[in-house]
């Protein structure tokens, strides 16, 4: 490593250490993290203190006996004290309880070998929405062959963006590397207090898609190591209407299921009939008897949830779906009493 600021130390105890009991007036000129390397993943994990034991590459608050760590200097005369108080209990060969915190783990794997790389996005009151101590900066691997992932957060690249608890919508960059050119995964390893978050969506720039991270929780992609770019944009509480991304309430369809009711009296799942599904060109929808002349509201929605078209009718009807890419899209049918079913048919 020869980026100015590291300093390779190590736990002098007999025991375990919790970085998170070092109180951050005895971190003196360094960052409030530490990266310890992972023969397995091939890649430093991140600790950055605060974030409730949750880091990167199975690294987190507790530094075992003996064990070397990074931290970097951001100052001059930057110093470590290390006392007897910040001894912890905890084996971090077992996993550690963690605080209740918002956060988002991705990891990058390769069918290529078997290493493999991870990054978090998470919320903090304490944190801001610029680049901040918050932050975890990346420390590269020396292992060429081993992929490597990383938000870009004011040209600077992250194992770990913090974001205020206050931004519920935006754009994050991220940086993707190759070890080796061939069939890559992004896949969420937790996703915690995040069921609320409206819209979670992943957009892979080049091959124009968008993935919701609420439903597919592994994406599969093809990744050369001569595209160093940021391919990825992890987009939060936003969709695509076609022209612009503009904030959205997330639309729930877990596990894909044929069909999800939400708070319904008089309007149920099996008044509704689509077909053909999966659909080429036109889908018919045929109402029951018990709801033919009840006014109802249908919109079209995009697997993110954005509203594609919408129409009122009573009775039977069909709609063109021609012009619509291949992929899963969801119909939501609306009464005037504010009852909701969503419908989801595949379009060939």
């Amino acid at each position: 490593i020869d980026q100015e600021g590291w300093n390779l130390i190590g736990n002098p105890y007999v025991c375990s250490i919790d970085w998170d009991s070092i109180p951050v007036a005895d971190k003196t000129a360094i960052d409030d993290a530490i990266w310890i390397w992972n023969a397995t993943a091939g890649n430093y994990g991140l600790y950055v203190g605060g974030t409730g034991g949750i880091g990167t590459n199975d690294v987190g608050a507790d530094i075992a006996s003996s064990q070397s760590f990074w931290v970097h200097a951001n100052d001059l005369n930057p110093q470590l004290t290390i006392s007897e108080d910040a001894k912890s209990e905890a084996d971090p060969r077992f996993v550690k309880s963690i605080e209740d915190k918002t956060n988002l783990k991705l990891r990058l794997e390769s069918d290529e070998n078997l290493y493999f790389d991870e990054a978090i996005v998470a919320w903090r009151n304490d944190a801001t929405s610029q680049l901040d101590g918050k932050d975890g900066g990346k420390l590269y691997s020396t292992v060429s062959d081993a992929p490597s992932i990383s938000f870009v957060q004011d040209s600077a690249f992250l194992s770990l963006n913090s974001l205020s608890v206050f931004m519920q919508y935006g754009s994050l960059p991220m940086q993707v590397l190759a070890g080796e050119t061939g069939n890559h995964r992004i896949s969420v390893m937790e996703m915690n207090n995040m069921a609320n978050l409206p819209c979670l969506i992943l957009e892979d720039i080049v091959l124009d898609s968008l993935i919701d991270l609420h439903q597919d929780t592994t994406y599969a992609f093809f990744h050369s190591v001569l595209y160093t770019g940021e391919r990825f944009v992890l987009h939060v509480g936003q969709f695509y209407n076609g022209n612009q991304w503009e904030r959205c309430s997330y639309v729930p369809n877990a596990d894909y299921q044929e069909e999800l009711t939400l708070g319904m009296d008089d309007l149920e799942a099996s008044d509704i009939i689509l077909y053909p599904n999966p659909v080429s060109n036109r889908l018919f929808v045929e109402m029951s008897d018990k709801i033919s002349t009840t006014p109802v509201r249908i919109e079209l929605l995009s697997i993110t949830g954005a509203v594609l078209r919408s129409k009122s009718f009573s009775g039977n009807t069909n709609l063109n779906v021609g012009d619509l890419s291949a992929g899963v899209y969801l119909l939501r049918f609306i009464n005037g009493k504010g009852d909701v079913i969503l419908k989801k048919f595949v379009k060939n």
